[in-house]
């Protein structure tokens, strides 16, 4: 009997529909970025990037130094985890904002109308893979001050049982790699 009612909450774990909100605030007066990724509205992970001195820091931990050249080892896991995570993602929203100040005012608007452009053709785009997406989009100048930065903010649904298959997926055809390479 408990070994039944064991297996049934293990099915409904994961079966269990995970909400993941994805926000990346770049600036570019300090060559920054933020990455937040949030699950059921709970702050899990927090990456803050320094783009100038190729640094990052996790959750308020110690600065470590960005690795920008990787193993084969490593590319073939992060393509494996990108390929088997990606195809399980049922993506809901995206959200744009940004203020953009550039050099002159005539500059920032043509750059403003180009990004204009660009998010109507992909949100087409995206539009035509699932009807049930959300893309909304909001571009401001700022003509007095050259500042310019942009949010992203994208919410993505993903079931438990997914991402568990997708991580232990990943790591076996990493293992099998590693062996085939030796």
């Amino acid at each position: 009997m408990s070994a039944i009612i064991f297996l049934s909450i293990l099915i409904l774990v994961l079966s269990l529909m995970l909400v993941i909100d994805i926000s990346i605030f770049v600036d570019f007066e300090s060559l920054s970025a933020s990455v937040f990724l949030k699950i059921f509205q709970l702050t899990i992970v927090k990456v803050k990037i320094n783009f100038l001195t190729f640094s990052y820091q996790v959750n308020g931990g110690k600065t470590k130094r960005l690795n920008l050249l990787l193993k084969k080892e490593e590319k073939y896991l992060i393509s494996q985890i990108k390929n088997n995570i990606l195809n399980k993602l049922y993506y809901d929203s995206i959200s744009v904002n940004a203020v953009l100040g550039v050099l002159s005012p005539e500059i920032t608007a043509d750059v403003i109308g180009l990004m204009c452009l660009l998010s109507e053709l992909s949100g087409g785009i995206m539009l035509a893979q699932n009807d049930d997406f959300e893309y909304v989009y909001l571009y401001r100048p700022s003509f007095c001050q050259q500042e310019s930065k942009i949010k992203f903010d994208l919410r993505v649904y993903f079931t438990v049982f997914d991402m568990v298959f997708a991580i232990i997926l990943s790591f076996y055809k990493r293992g099998r790699y590693v062996k085939e390479r030796r």
